[in-house]
């Protein structure tokens, strides 16, 4: 009788994850209030064939029926191929399988089973069976029995960044190599997904260590797809795609193992019918969600971040001389510790990060909450300023106020913002920005009217544009990218014009103007069947072409405000899609920095915080906006779940904010300033070990977003420590 897989590793409490999934899952699927994603694929597993496990051979197949869905061949050890030796089978039924191979001088053992339908659990021992120390170069690997027609591995590939990955990895080899990732890229440990012909897997890392210091990588092979997870963790995205080590592999080392001793490691497989395409993906992230979540302590309640998003807006980036009255966007700190305004480039931005139109919206409801007279003057001061000298003849606004003052920031956001190489005297506005603009400068009209102030010129500053885009929207519906100072498109492209959408619903909802309702219905619609469906939403990051995050709320926004607006279940569906696109962003589990880091002082828990793009695997406070998206969502939909997500990331997007006490790189920072992002890096030259580093870059947007949460979401006692889903 061969000796069971060591009770030391951690193994899924089954009751406890029935409990959750019963829940929020299976009890749910037949309820119309939860996700169409989840819905669909329980309905799918009501009709098709039970998911049952056989012996192939030496191998492992999972079928549906007769159908084969997914094999698991007899290999474990990088170079050896497949055991050439009989396998061992010890339980064989079909929802439990036992397997002993033998490879080279090690023993594999495998126990795996079906713990939840379409939920497979994997533990896997290797074991030295030498009188020697060997170097261990290990992998677990499930092919499907499909061809594949999408993969992902979120967030750092969607299908393999074809069209806009610039700056990230594209396909599944560079050079004829396999990209390898390390399992910290991605927002579920070393998680990877294909579909095709109807069926998906989805197959992810345990949350513990040793489990979760390994690498992903996706291989075609005869037509499938092979998810491989490999252990010691590696990875060989370089860190820019065009360095001129692009081709070079990290090499990667080898764990030894003494005789007799064994190294242990447990994967998920989630296997689930895919009737429609690119959407059985969310089945997985719920998995990895519910086997992973704890809840977030906020630093602050919600009072006292209103007053410290305050504070730092008005104390430190304030900014009134004769060329601009307003908000900075950003600061850094002097030598001497003195914290100032972002020199060059980009200074005044009415959204995006700069945020003044929101930053001057929340004085104002500053002023009606509390009744402090500096909130209502700076406020009013600064929507004046954009309103009376940021106007532009054709009916948009400046974007960037930096453009009117000479200084173009796009040479420093991102040279080939319209696709081609930006000359640095070219001046143009975005449509992320004038979204944001279009909103707040409305939201502060009605709130100024609550000042008992009337301002016709923020409504009309705001409905000017919405009437320049109900005339000038692209052939498509959607509104571009970018536009001339003379309101010609310069780039029709990417999902930034998303903005505008949110914002034209709320030019409805203020006038019921019909021709707003029209104009937003039909964008929203030409964005989601062109990008949202495809995950391929991108160009909101202004700094980079790739897919981004910053896409997803707008749209998952404007699809709760259609879906209040109209009552047509369509939209709801549209926003569930959006909720599950910005969850691909969103970390399912935690990390362990190394002791005596900044980030290890300051108990950073990267868990439900966003990611902030393809290029790397860096995190970010967004969810502070992500989560108004979420919230509403499961109050549209009764489904815990997106409740849940949306308190662990608002609650997370706290982590790092000054009270004024807080020292990082030897600077005291200013009170309610944070960083803007926390770098989570790969250190080569096998991704051993996690970089994690503070910056001196305390940004508008953090306490911007934070604030319009908090200004949308009346409940705020739902932010605080959370128990279960």
């Amino acid at each position: 009788m061969k000796p069971p897989i060591a009770e030391g590793l951690s193994r899924l409490s089954r009751r406890k994850f029935l409990e959750r999934s019963t829940q929020s899952v299976a009890a749910a699927a037949l309820q119309s209030s939860v996700p169409r994603a989840v819905r669909t694929i329980a309905a799918a597993e009501r009709v098709a064939p039970v998911l049952r496990l056989v012996q192939d051979g030496a191998a492992i197949r999972c079928k549906a029926g007769d159908v084969p869905v997914w094999v698991m061949p007899p290999t474990g050890i990088a170079g050896e191929g497949e055991a050439k030796t009989p396998a061992e089978f010890g339980r064989v039924e079909s929802s439990r399988i036992d397997r002993h191979i033998e490879i080279a001088g090690w023993e594999i053992r495998d126990q795996i089973e079906q713990v939840t339908p379409g939920l497979f659990e994997w533990r896997r021992a290797w074991k030295n069976a030498s009188a020697q120390t060997m170097q261990g170069d290990f992998f677990m690997e499930a092919e499907s029995s499909y061809s594949p027609d999408f993969f992902l591995i979120p967030p750092a590939s969607f299908n393999g960044n074809p069209a806009h990955g610039r700056t990230a990895p594209q396909g599944l080899t560079s050079n004829g190599e396999p990209w390898v990732f390390s399992a910290y890229r991605s927002t579920v440990p070393a998680a990877n997904y294909s579909e095709g012909a109807g069926w998906s897997m989805f197959l992810f890392a345990q949350a513990q260590r040793p489990s979760m210091d390994c690498a992903c990588s996706l291989v075609s092979k005869n037509g499938h797809m092979v998810h491989r997870l490999l252990w010691p963790v590696r990875d060989n995205i370089p860190s820019r795609i065009n360095v001129s080590d692009r081709a070079a592999m990290a090499q990667c080392g080898s764990l030894p193992i003494g005789p007799g001793a064994s190294f242990e490691a447990a994967v998920y497989l989630v296997v689930s019918p895919a009737p429609e395409p690119r959407k059985a993906w969310s089945k997985g992230l719920d998995s990895a969600w519910l086997m992973n979540r704890h809840d977030v302590t906020p630093w602050f309640p919600p009072k006292r971040l209103w007053a410290l998003g305050i504070q730092f807006a008005q104390e430190t980036l304030w900014y009134e001389e004769p060329d601009f009255v307003g908000f900075n966007l950003g600061v850094k700190p002097t030598p001497d510790g003195v914290w100032r305004q972002h020199g060059g480039g980009t200074r005044f931005e009415i959204g995006w990060c700069g945020q003044n139109a929101s930053l001057g919206t929340s004085m104002l409801q500053d002023y009606l909450w509390n009744g402090n007279p500096e909130s209502l003057r700076k406020g009013v001061s600064s929507l004046d300023f954009w309103a009376e000298n940021g106007r532009l003849p054709c009916g948009l606004f400046y974007t960037h106020y930096d453009v009117k003052l000479g200084v173009s920031p796009w040479a420093s956001y991102n040279p080939t913002f319209l696709g081609r190489a930006a000359e640095r005297s070219e001046r143009f506005v975005d449509t992320c920005n004038l979204g944001y603009g279009v909103y707040f400068y409305l939201l502060a009209w009605e709130l100024a009217g609550k000042c008992g102030l009337d301002k016709p010129a923020w409504r009309q500053m705001a409905l000017d544009t919405c009437d320049f885009f109900v005339k000038n929207a692209l052939p498509d519906g959607t509104f571009g990218k970018a536009w001339s100072l003379e309101g010609k498109c310069l780039d029709t492209g990417a999902t930034t014009g998303g903005h505008v959408v949110w914002a034209m619903l709320k030019a409805y909802r203020v006038t019921k103007d019909a021709r707003y309702l029209a104009t937003a219905r039909r964008a929203f619609r030409a964005y989601v069947d062109r990008d949202l469906s495809h995950l391929d939403c991108w160009g909101s990051a202004l700094d980079a072409d790739t897919i981004d995050r910053e896409s997803g709320p707008p749209l998952l926004l404007a699809a709760l405000d259609l879906y209040e607006i109209t009552g047509e279940k369509q939209y709801l569906r549209d926003a569930e899609l959006a909720g599950y696109y910005l969850a691909t962003w969103q970390w399912h589990y935690s990390v362990q920095f190394p002791s005596g880091s900044q980030v290890d002082q300051n108990n950073y828990d990267i868990f439900a915080g966003t990611c902030v793009g393809v290029r790397g695997p860096g995190l970010d406070p967004w969810g502070a906006f992500v989560a108004l998206g979420w919230l509403r969502l499961a109050k549209a939909t009764g489904n815990k779940l997106w409740r849940d997500r949306g308190i662990q990331t608002f609650n997370q997007s706290t982590i790092g904010i000054s009270d004024g006490h807080l020292v990082i790189n030897g600077f005291r920072r200013p009170i309610g300033g944070q960083n803007e992002s926390m770098g989570l890096g790969i250190a080569r030259p096998c991704g051993r070990g996690l970089e994690s580093t503070y910056n001196d870059w305390l940004v508008a947007w953090p306490s911007a977003l934070r604030m319009i949460t908090l200004m949308h979401w009346s409940k705020w006692e739902d932010f605080g420590p959370q128990t279960g889903v």
